[in-house]
């Protein structure tokens, strides 16, 4: 008789305990939900108001892209005062200059280079 309540007893305890890790993890499920819910509200925020817009965005024809791609602009970092061409998308290209033009715009990125280094590490003195 004792062996069969013996068995009786750890059946119970057993029970018991997979009750409990029933309990905890219907807990966690609980929060996990919540915290995706509060996840996807903050995700809604972060799209940008132009795609928000009413309009229909379609895709991007080949020649919408190959007509944006030809622009070419000029822009002045305004860190190291260096001046760069751009294509299109952000494509930085190399410009082909003289012997002299090369040297002075050398000598123009060093002394920009020189200063920008100065003002990061010695506070601009």
């Amino acid at each position: 008789m004792d062996e069969v309540e013996d068995k009786k007893e750890k059946k119970q305890k057993h029970s018991k305990k997979k009750s409990k890790k029933n309990k905890k993890h219907k807990k966690k499920a609980k929060k996990r939900k919540h915290s995706s819910e509060s996840e996807a509200e903050e995700e809604d925020c972060l799209i940008p108001l132009e795609l928000m817009s009413g309009g229909v965005r379609a895709p991007e024809k080949p020649e919408e892209y190959a007509a944006r791609q030809k622009k070419i602009r000029r822009v002045k970092d305004e860190e190291t005062g260096r001046v760069r061409l751009v294509k299109g998308d952000g494509e930085i290209l190399e410009e082909i200059v003289s012997k002299k033009r090369h040297q002075e715009i050398n000598k123009q990125a060093t002394k920009s280079d020189g200063d920008f280094f100065k003002s990061r590490t010695t506070g601009g003195k």
